[in-house]
This record gives structure tokens, C-alpha cells and sequence, in this order.
């Protein structure tokens, strides 16, 4: 016999007429007796990826990311006699998620041979907002060998090859946990069965009487989102009169403030902030910016200083040294704020505002 083979796409051919459908019909039931002698042993495994019990996602991580590389698991096999036709392994998802606008381009490789019919995987949304889960799987038919990962994220694949006699049918899967999004909450992705396997005849499309299912599981994963909650900061600079600014580059009495850094979880290399001005710089060197539009003053800005006096850099990332990435923790950044004469005093309200950025690392 010749040994030819298929890869099944979709599950619902199309009805073209009725004189189509009754040679269909007469055609399955020629082939009945045959699909009827059709057994396998063997299958009825439960298979597992195992992530880590814990993720942690930097909130700066790309979307799209692969938070854990391809994680395989094992073989579950069918050794089935076939005495002629189509027929195959197939995998089918229990994935109940929404389809995310992600995909991953990584192909899984654990040895086997790199994939002929799949450029990129689907990524089902979870529950928890930003994390999503892809999944591949291989099959593999002895008449006709190796088919190459399958996505087989939201539908079922299969893979089919018409060689008789008598031959072991295999597959194996590939998962991945991927960041789909803005990751602000975390939680807890619980164990679950997220897959099985069969072996599926070609025609009708149901699977192999009397073969055993296969399940594939995979374990709860807490997911930690690497971010500390910072919140806004007013800082009242005071009521001041002309006499206090005598001159250009005279200031008032410095007030000092804290950005907090709260709820900061462990296991980050490390933060660095940034602060920078909305409004424009009038002193760069002297980290002076000018008042915004609310204000009705003139011939005053506002001095940026760190907690010790000094003057602090407008846009540079500094790191923060009293992160603890073994606990984890709430902090503070000192620092304070001056008005700095630039030129004429009007008197009137003077405000300004600024942005503090936070990288996690």
C-alpha cells in the first residue's frame, strides 16, 4: 500500500449538494466494516507540565514575552491495528479562555524535529489579566512518522496516515505561559486538566471505539506582579513674600517630601526612578522648572533637591539602594522642593507638578 498522509485543519468539510452527500454516504459505508476492525491499546495517561509555583512579571516586560520557555511533557501511546484508511493522533484543548491578540513565534524543539505546518502559536487569555498560556503538540504515527508541533490552542489536531498493519501512535505537548498584557493584580492560574488525546479515525471524525483518552494537566502557578504602588505626592511650598527672593537665584526654605515606594514584592534585581518636569526646565543645572498654567506668578520656579540639599538631576534614572530583593517591602525617597527666583516677581498662586517613573528590574 502506499503510505500517504494528512494533516486535519478543520473538522467541518462542507455540504456540496445532495447528489455530493449521498456518494458520501454510500462511500462511508463501504468503508464501515473496515473502521469497525479498527483497536488500539494502550493511552488513558494523565500527563503533566510542571511550571514554577511562583512567576514573577516585571511590569516592564514586553508584551508577547514568554515568561517560561516551552515546557514539555511526556508520551502517551497507542499501538493500534489498522487495516486500512485514515486514521491517526489527535489533541484537543480544554482551554476555556478567550483568543488574545498574542502569538509567540518560538517554535517548541526538545530534539524532536522542528515543525512542518505551524510559523506561530495562539495565546488563550486566562483569567488573570495580562497572562495568557499557549500550547503545542507533536504527533507522531509510525506508518507515517513524524508530523511536526501542531498549535494546538483552540482547536482540535490531528494527524493522519493510511499505512495497515499494525503501529504505535504518539503525542506529546508543549506549553508556555506568555504575558499578554499590563499584569496588575496578579493571582493564581489553578491546576487544571488543559487538554487530552485520542486516536481519531478520519472518517467519520470520531475517535477510535474503545480507545483510552489521555489528559494533559498542569500545576497551580502563582503569578506576582513585580511593581510597588507609588501614589501622588502634594507638596505645599508655602506662602512667601518678595522680601525672601531678593535677588535672582535666591530661594525660600526648602520642604521636604517622600515618594513612596509601597508593597514592593521581593525578588526584583532591582528599581531605579526618574523624575522629570511637565512643565519646561529653566535651570537645568540648578534642576529649576517653570510654573505651569494655573499659576499667575511671575519670576519664580520650583528647585528640585534630594534629601540631602544637593540639587537632584531632572531625567535620569537613579537606582534606589534600599530595595531588599530577598523581602521585598515598602519604602521611601527622600527629597525636597524650593521656589528659585529666575527673574521679576509677580505675586500670585506658583505651581508646577512632576512625573516620577519607576523601572523595575
Amino acid at each position: 500500500m502506499t503510505t500517504m498522509m494528512k494533516h486535519l485543519r478543520m473538522l467541518q468539510p462542507p455540504l456540496r449538494g445532495l447528489r455530493i452527500w449521498l456518494g458520501l454516504l454510500l462511500a462511508f459505508a463501504c468503508i464501515q466494516g473496515a473502521w469497525a476492525q479498527v483497536t488500539c491499546t494502550g493511552g488513558g495517561d494523565t500527563l503533566n507540565v510542571t511550571f514554577p509555583s511562583q512567576i514573577a512579571v516585571p511590569r516592564d516586560e514586553a508584551v508577547g514575552t514568554m515568561l517560561t520557555p516551552w515546557t514539555y511533557s511526556g508520551n502517551t501511546t497507542w499501538t493500534c491495528n489498522n487495516p486500512g484508511g485514515y486514521y491517526g493522533p489527535a489533541a484537543q484543548p480544554l482551554l476555556t479562555g478567550s483568543l488574545s491578540s498574542v502569538t509567540v513565534s518560538t517554535p517548541p524543539n526538545n530534539g524532536l524535529p522542528m515543525p512542518d505546518n505551524a510559523t506561530s502559536y495562539a495565546v488563550v487569555q486566562t483569567a488573570i489579566p495580562g497572562i495568557g498560556i499557549a500550547m503545542a503538540v507533536g504527533v507522531f504515527d509510525k506508518g507515517c512518522g513524524w508530523h511536526g508541533w501542531f498549535d494546538d490552542t483552540t482547536k482540535l489536531r490531528a494527524s493522519f496516515c493510511d499505512a495497515g498493519g499494525t503501529w504505535p501512535n504518539r503525542a506529546v505537548f508543549a506549553v508556555a505561559i506568555v504575558k499578554t498584557g499590563t499584569v496588575s493584580t496578579g493571582g493564581v492560574l489553578p491546576a487544571a486538566a488543559i487538554a487530552q488525546a485520542y486516536p481519531l479515525l478520519y472518517s467519520p471524525h470520531v475517535p477510535v471505539p474503545g480507545a483510552a483518552m489521555s489528559y494533559l494537566t498542569m500545576n497551580a502557578v502563582q503569578i506576582i506582579p513585580l511593581t510597588c504602588t507609588t501614589p501622588d505626592i502634594p507638596v505645599q511650598l508655602g506662602t512667601h513674600y518678595p522680601s525672601e527672593l531678593p535677588s535672582v537665584g535666591s530661594t525660600t526654605t526648602a520642604v521636604p517630601f517622600n515618594i513612596g515606594l509601597n508593597d514592593c514584592p521581593a525578588g526584583m534585581n532591582g528599581i531605579l526612578y526618574e523624575i522629570d518636569p511637565v512643565t519646561s526646565v529653566v535651570d537645568s543645572a540648578q534642576s529649576v522648572v517653570a510654573l505651569d498654567s494655573s499659576s499667575t506668578a511671575t519670576g519664580v520656579g520650583v528647585q528640585l533637591l534630594d534629601g540631602t540639599g544637593t540639587v537632584f538631576p531632572l531625567g535620569t534614572a537613579k537606582p534606589f539602594s534600599a530595595y531588599n530583593p530577598g523581602t521585598g517591602g515598602s519604602y521611601t525617597i527622600p527629597l525636597q522642593a524650593r521656589y528659585y527666583r529666575t527673574g521679576t516677581l509677580t505675586p500670585g498662586p506658583a505651581n508646577s507638578s512632576m512625573t516620577v517613573t519607576m523601572t523595575y528590574q
